[in-house]
């Protein structure tokens, strides 16, 4: 086009159609650069229609007020572009430490709750620290890498068995160590293998690829991928050691003493014994499984403060977590049990291979059958209503990956693990599972968790106990000893509990079972 107006126009257009693009994609990341670039193209239109009133011959118009509004047009555009560049250039001068001390990189399947203890725990030691997990704090799967890139000062790969078969852990690995200037450390856990040469050779197949990630769309190549994973594993990346010579949560204490270069825990790893207080508020967990002594350690920081205020006058702390605890003497677990105000069973996946966790079950259970409801206070056989303080309150939790017993582990299982009292311990196993269970979503936020929380706070009775209670029930004493006998025949040699454990869970819940 020869004449000037035309072109003009077609500028004007152009620059309107990016403007309106511009406005609807937001190509920046920051809303502070989309909006720049908006006003950038607005000055700019206002800029070619000055121009085009001065290229007008037949058009009246001051070429004074013209040139003063080209000139306010043009300085201003300079003035937003300077001012935004010197702008970002302050923020990276001012602000150079990364967003977030820690990044924990794990398998949400199998170490969710573990990651999130590890968080609380880093935490505690230093309340300035902010710690990425991202059940907490991602919110766009698409800035995972660029967090790690960029917003990270230390890296830890919390490996569990399939830890580096996740496409998004393998991502978080490589960019760690390609593209970020954080210090990388690797937690190994006992079910945790190395990968092997050919499987590093053929990642293709080692990596899952129906994971919902595909690392070719963010620029990573497989090569890179084995390289970091051979680093990773490499004598020179920091690796700290899960113990396995302690079944209680201080061993997470340990992870991260050694992780952040603390001192030590001076607590000793042998279990302490039973409290000898009653009317406390138990909880009780496989500790068999790390997951669930780590789930048992999220619940206890979630409930600690509102119990206190909850129980005050009551004996001892009203708090016990009995993963922490020598549970090698059955019957003195069963008392235990019985005088505790409240008990909160973690039904975790080997829950139902647990003998400590069938002796929380069986004691639940009777429970229920001697008093009848303990939220309405009801007993049966219409016998008068239960004192306050012998409120004994019932509360099942189901940990992710829990499966309730069916028809197979009432017909099968059960009579193989308690054959001399398989009718007393079903009534008891039944009466427990009758009961409304809470979830505890250890793979969900920080605020879910505050609410289930929340609920079982609600389920607590308000009633704190300074005396010792007789045991609700004595039946379940023939069913405890025979539990005891084929406990110690297994130690010995005997593999019965173990195995028929795997079978506890099917599908069928026979209507006995019910979950919110």
């Amino acid at each position: 086009l020869q004449d000037a107006g035309a072109q003009i126009m077609m500028m004007c257009a152009f620059l309107l159609l990016f403007s309106l693009l511009q406005s609807s994609t937001k190509p920046w990341r920051s809303v502070i650069a989309n909006g720049v670039d908006s006003i950038c193209s607005v000055l700019m239109v206002l800029l070619l229609v000055s121009g085009s009133l001065a290229t007008q011959s037949g058009v009246e118009t001051s070429e004074e007020v013209l040139s003063v509004i080209s000139i306010l047009v043009m300085s201003s555009l300079i003035l937003i572009v300077a001012g935004s560049l010197a702008f970002a250039i302050c923020l990276v001068l001012m602000d150079r430490r990364p967003k977030f001390s820690w990044f924990i990189c794990h398998h949400k399947a199998a170490a969710a709750a573990q990651a999130r203890l590890l968080k609380i725990l880093l935490q505690q030691a230093d309340r300035k620290d902010r710690v990425f997990i991202d059940s907490d704090d991602l919110k766009d799967l698409d800035e995972l890498f660029n967090i790690v890139k960029s917003d990270v000062a230390n890296f830890v790969t919390y490996l569990t068995g399939d830890t580096l078969r996740r496409p998004w852990c393998a991502g978080e690995v490589t960019t760690a160590f390609k593209a970020s200037s954080a210090k990388v450390v690797a937690v190994t856990t006992p079910s945790f293998l190395e990968p092997k040469e050919d499987e590093l050779n053929n990642l293709d197949r080692y990596i899952d690829q129906d994971g919902g990630c595909n690392l070719a769309q963010y620029s990573i190549r497989l090569e890179d991928v084995k390289w970091s994973f051979i680093k990773l594993l490499d004598a020179e990346t920091p690796r700290v050691r899960v113990r396995t010579d302690s079944l209680s949560s201080l061993k997470f204490n340990f992870v991260v003493a050694e992780v952040s270069k603390r001192p030590l825990p001076k607590q000793a790893l042998q279990l302490p014994p039973l409290p000898n207080d009653s009317g406390l508020v138990a909880i009780s967990a496989d500790q068999g499984d790390d997951e669930a002594i780590a789930s048992a350690s999220i619940l206890v920081s979630k409930l600690q403060e509102c119990l206190h205020q909850r129980m005050e006058g009551g004996q001892g702390e009203p708090l016990c977590s009995l993963c922490d605890m020598d549970l090698s003497d059955l019957y003195a677990l069963a008392d235990f049990i019985a005088n505790s105000q409240t008990i909160i069973v973690l039904l975790s996946v080997g829950t139902m291979a647990s003998p400590q966790q069938l002796v929380a079950i069986l004691e639940g259970g009777a429970i229920q059958l001697s008093w009848g409801s303990a939220r309405v206070l009801t007993p049966i056989k219409s016998k008068p209503s239960v004192p306050e303080d012998k409120v004994r309150m019932v509360i099942p939790m189901t940990l992710p990956g829990f499966i309730f017993p069916g028809v197979h582990f009432y017909s099968a299982v059960l009579p193989g693990m308690l054959p001399t009292h398989n009718e007393e311990a079903q009534n008891c196993v039944r009466a427990f599972f009758k009961l409304i269970a809470c979830p505890l979503s250890t793979h969900a936020s920080d605020q879910v968790l505050e609410l289930q929380a929340a609920e079982v706070v609600a389920r607590v009775p308000k009633a704190a106990r300074a005396k010792k209670l007789a045991r609700a029930s004595s039946a379940d004493g023939p069913i405890i000893k025979e539990l005891a006998m084929r406990t110690a025949m297994n130690v010995s040699g005997s593999s019965s509990l173990t195995e028929v454990g795997v079978a506890a869970g099917d599908s069928d819940d026979e209507g006995m079972v019910r979950s919110v």
